[in-house]
């Protein structure tokens, strides 16, 4: 039985022995491996060289600081690619005036140059979609009534002697009503100027004319049309003043063309306007039928 060991005392510890290696005894011609042994690192050997400058990294730095260096000097290169791209710009403008300007060469869409342009405001615009827009704004008469708002505010502000901002309102305070109604005016002085020469090319003696409410039109011009201004219906009913006229914008050209039509076939007192209209649309229908077999043909 093992002797108690008294308390407070170390214990102590034999360090394990481990059995000898038996070497084997070497022969002139044996080649003993060394593990675990790397060979010293050349200095001026090269892990990475930029291709756009003379940059180099060599090998002996670490992987971390090679990686680190070599991502930091690419990025300090900037980016090869010559596409503008809309994340990079605050507008779409400013990336097309990039390419305008040859900073970049495409835009997203693969657009060129030569396939922008300046229009009237100085701005950078495609040229097919700038034709395209004022194409529709002709057809529809958007960009022709823009033009006649135009022309009746800078011929009021003339008129009013204004120099600086005219605001217009109409339901605003009493000038900018009375501006709002003046520019209104000119417009409609304007549109019924042109419907009378529309009617005078047509050869029709009727003429359309402006004049206050309740005012009665002159004797010497009985085929004269009064339009009343602004007038309400009721108010136009009691004071025994002419009807309320809309006047629409101008027409398409082949519009103006079929109403000249028309008009050449209602001249004739034998025919009337109503069997003019039916023989110029069987007409009509007649030619898109030939052109549609001459197509498929």
């Amino acid at each position: 039985m093992p002797a108690k060991r008294a308390r407070g005392t170390a214990i102590k510890v034999q360090p394990e022995t481990t059995p000898e290696k038996v070497t084997k005894p070497k022969d002139d011609n044996m080649v003993v491996a060394q593990d675990n042994v790397k060979a010293p690192a050349d200095p001026h050997a090269i892990w990475w060289a930029c291709p756009r400058c003379s940059y180099t990294l060599p090998e002996s730095l670490t992987a971390a600081l090679r990686n680190g260096r070599k991502t930091m000097h690419i990025l300090g290169h900037g980016s090869t690619c010559q596409t503008a791209t809309r994340a990079n710009f605050n507008s779409r403008a400013k990336m097309l005036r990039a390419v305008w300007d040859g900073r970049l060469k495409y835009t997203p869409g693969k657009l060129l140059k030569k396939d922008l342009i300046l229009n009237k405001k100085g701005r950078v615009v495609p040229k097919k979609r700038s034709a395209h827009s004022t194409r529709l704004a002709a057809e529809n008469g958007w960009s022709e009534a823009r033009r006649r708002w135009c022309r009746a505010c800078n011929t009021i502000r003339k008129r009013e002697g204004i120099t600086g901002f005219m605001k217009l309102k109409r339901n605003g305070n009493a000038l900018e009503k009375r501006l709002y109604m003046k520019v209104v005016e000119c417009t409609t002085l304007e549109l019924v100027a042109n419907l009378n020469f529309s009617l005078q090319q047509m050869g029709s003696e009727s003429q359309m004319i402006i004049a206050p409410a309740g005012s009665e039109p002159s004797a010497s011009s009985d085929k004269q049309m009064k339009i009343s201004q602004f007038a309400s219906p009721s108010a136009s009913a009691a004071s025994g003043s002419a009807k309320q006229i809309k006047i629409s914008q101008s027409a398409s050209p082949s519009a103006s063309a079929a109403c000249a039509k028309l008009f050449e076939r209602a001249k004739s007192p034998e025919v009337p306007v109503s069997e003019a209209a039916a023989v110029a649309h069987d007409e009509d229908t007649e030619k898109d039928m030939a052109d549609e077999q001459s197509r498929t043909v």
